[in-house]
């Protein structure tokens, strides 16, 4: 299920980067619907992993679903904030020329979701 789950973000990615060129907004939020259903799912397959776990102690299991959900958590709000850091430091290199005079006319959108698809692809 997590490597359907990669799949699925990929493709979601993809999809939201190509629809601003394609000026198609249909394609931009079924992209990032499936970015979401990516995402859902991965967090079922890592919390499905944690409790099919083989123990042999006691405490294996139960601790290891205790780990879970803080590990998801702090995964969440730290992948928002640098998310949200990278987009702004992306955006405002983008504007001032940074990456040349054509991306100074794209759009904000377009810059992000082409960024973070490469930082995410190179993270798988």
């Amino acid at each position: 299920m997590s490597a359907r789950s990669n799949l699925i973000g990929v493709l979601a990615f993809s999809a939201a980067i190509f629809a601003a060129p394609l000026d198609s907004a249909s394609l931009f939020f079924a992209g990032a619907f499936g970015i979401g259903l990516g995402s859902g799912l991965f967090a079922i397959a890592t919390l499905t992993a944690a409790m099919t776990l083989e123990t042999e102690s006691k405490a294996g299991k139960g601790l290891a679903l205790g780990a879970w959900g803080p590990a998801q958590a702090t995964a969440a709000g730290l992948s928002i904030f640098i998310g949200g850091a990278l987009r702004d430091i992306v955006n405002s290199a983008a504007m001032a020329g940074t990456f040349g005079p054509a991306c100074r006319t794209l759009r904000s959108v377009t810059q992000w979701f082409t960024t973070s698809r490469y930082i995410f692809s190179l993270l798988r």
